[in-house]
This record gives C-alpha cells, structure tokens and sequence, in this order.
C-alpha cells in the first residue's frame, strides 16, 4: 500500500454509493463495466488497509503481554 493515508469511511462510502448505482435499472454497461473497476480498486485498498490495521493490532498486543518464564 502507497503511503497515502488511506480514509477508510471515505473509501466505504464511495463503494456504497457505486453498488447503489450498479443496482439502478437504467446504467448502461459501460458505465458499469467502470463502476466495477473502480468498486475493485476500492475493495483491493480496504482490505489493504484492514490487514495493515490488523497487523499493527497484533503488534500491540505482543508488546503489551509480558514474555512467559520457563
């Protein structure tokens, strides 16, 4: 992932509104043949962004659990 600082609602909200207009009885395919390709860029950078934010959680959660002594 860029180092651009991805806006998580921003990004959702903009695939919600693509999937309401992929719903709407009149859009012509070429329109949702672009709204497709953008709802799957959308889809790659969220998932990037949730495994990232994962991965940082779990960071977080090893510094703060002491080591076992054996």
């Amino acid at each position: 992932m860029s180092k651009k600082q991805v806006n998580y609602n921003k990004l959702r909200a903009e695939l919600d509104e693509i999937m309401a207009s992929l719903q709407a009885p009149t859009i012509d395919i070429d329109q949702a043949t672009e709204l497709h390709d953008r709802a799957n860029k959308i889809i790659d950078q969220l998932e990037a962004y949730l495994n990232e934010t994962e991965n940082h959680i779990k960071q977080l959660e090893k510094k703060k659990k002491p080591e076992k002594k054996t």
